[in-house]
């Protein structure tokens, strides 16, 4: 779903993804259905207007990896301790 100008993504089933690209795109915000991708292991949102991160985001206990590079995120919110398995986050190039 990367490079495609998306706004917004429908609610569709995501239980079994563990990878998801949201790449530039035009997402002023995590899209809510993350919140039903339960086994995630991986998501790329670098190139986004995202300006901030959802304390729920960090609630997934199988994520390894996060890309948040080059949105407009200018604060953190602290990362629960759900998010055991990470092993790496990338949020470089924000304000």
């Amino acid at each position: 779903l990367s490079y495609n100008a998306l706004k917004v993504v429908p609610d569709f089933n995501c239980r079994n993804l563990k990878t998801i690209n949201l790449s530039s795109n035009l997402f002023d915000k995590i899209p809510l259905f993350i919140k039903n991708c339960t086994n995630l292991e991986e998501i790329y949102l670098e190139d986004n207007k995202i300006s901030r991160i959802d304390p729920w985001f960090f609630s997934f206990e199988k994520m390894k990896y996060v890309s948040l590079s080059r949105n407009l995120i200018s604060e953190i919110p602290k990362i629960s301790s759900k998010f055991i398995n990470l092993q790496k986050i990338e949020i470089h190039h924000n304000k």
